[in-house]
């Protein structure tokens, strides 16, 4: 069968909503093949995630009205700001003072990865390795669903971790409940993946 005859059919057959029910059934394998293959070179089994919380957010932002922490846009670190210009110097002003409590300084947070944090609709790259304070980590929770937040203490197999956002830190956890850390941020493109499960339900 010739190219042409091949093109043909093909066309014949993804004309129309069958073709884009094809279309779309193909992007999902093949994006379930390619989070396969990079979870293999990554040696995590959740390689890319996408950000749907706001817990590591720096900035006022108007997704940020959602569970656990009672929240609004201009709510951080458990405080209602006012004047507040989305700079890393006010991020320090307002969280500042839970992490000078906790032996780490304003420069110590600036050398830390992601140290201005990252969005709802961000996506990550996720690999497994060694951990140390400052990484951002993602975790399974006891809810099932994974929490990506920011290594405040390390004691043996378990780590203490905290939103960038949040007030108070979590409940320490053991370092096998960890996927792995981030290391490279995408802007923007976890999008793609959210309208994705709100549409299908597919996580």
């Amino acid at each position: 069968m010739s190219y042409k005859e091949i093109k043909r059919k093909w066309d014949k057959l993804t004309d129309g909503w069958f073709g884009l029910i094809i279309y779309i059934f193909l992007g999902y394998i093949i994006a379930f093949g390619a989070i396969q293959l990079s979870g293999a070179v990554l040696q995590t089994s959740t390689p890319i995630v996408s950000v749907f919380s706001c817990s590591m957010e720096h900035a006022t932002n108007s997704l940020c009205t959602m569970s656990p922490q009672p929240t609004s846009p201009t709510y951080i670190c458990g405080q209602n700001v006012v004047s507040y210009d989305n700079s890393f110097d006010s991020y320090w002003s307002v969280c500042g003072a839970w992490y000078t409590t906790n032996g780490y300084t304003k420069e110590d947070f600036n050398k830390w990865k992601f140290s201005n944090g990252f969005s709802v609709g961000d996506m990550l790259v996720v690999q497994r390795g060694e951990y140390k304070v400052g990484d951002i980590v993602v975790y399974q929770s006891a809810m099932g669903y994974p929490i990506i937040h920011r290594v405040v203490k390390i004691e043996g197999d378990t780590l203490t971790t905290k939103g960038d956002r949040n007030s108070v830190p979590d409940q320490p956890i053991s370092k096998s409940l960890v996927h792995g850390k981030t290391v490279l941020l995408l802007p923007a493109l976890g999008w793609v993946k959210m309208i994705f499960t709100q549409v299908t339900g597919i996580v």
